[in-house]
């Protein structure tokens, strides 16, 4: 592998990486809100259903498998196409 394939794929990963730490960020953001806005409507209403359960059960899903495909599935990928130029 020539070492300019080497640095285009080191790239490609610190862009994934600093794409799941964008998404998990957001992912935050966006659960306190609803968790805030999910708790001022019950105390208003005077109902009792925790409905950000739902976007954080599914959303969390959809983060943990992001997480898998950067961190675990793409650093195997990674680590094969590295140890092919050493052959």
């Amino acid at each position: 592998m020539k070492k300019q394939e080497k640095y285009e794929l080191a790239e490609k990963r610190a862009r994934d990486i600093k794409g799941f730490y964008i998404h998990l960020a957001v992912y935050c953001v966006v659960i306190v809100i609803l968790t805030v806005v999910n708790f001022v409507t019950m105390r208003i209403g005077g109902y009792t259903f925790y409905w950000f359960l739902f976007p954080l059960g599914g959303w969390g899903f959809g983060l943990f498998w992001h997480a898998m495909a950067v961190f675990v599935f793409e650093k195997k990928n990674m680590m094969e196409a590295l140890s092919e130029g050493h052959d």
